[in-house]
């Protein structure tokens, strides 16, 4: 069975990278991180925590970040 977390490669996903890539894309679409935090219903920690790489995008509140900002996960 395949790891879902690094899809069978053994290596941890770059969430650093990831949530690099987010807070460009954010800001090429004007948002504010509390904007967007108020979007999808989380707090503004939670998202500077993401894009900083400090947590993990496998959850439901992190993915629902990369939806409304028209991403996905690699």
């Amino acid at each position: 069975m395949e790891c879902t977390r690094c899809r069978g490669t053994g290596k941890e996903p770059d969430w650093r990278a990831l949530g690099q890539a987010v807070r460009v894309k954010r800001e090429a679409k004007g948002f504010g991180l509390r904007e967007v935090a108020r979007a999808v219903q989380v707090s503004a920690s939670f998202l500077s925590d993401l894009e900083l790489g400090r947590r993990s995008w496998q959850g439901n509140k992190a993915r629902a970040v990369l939806t409304f900002l028209g991403m996905r996960a690699a």
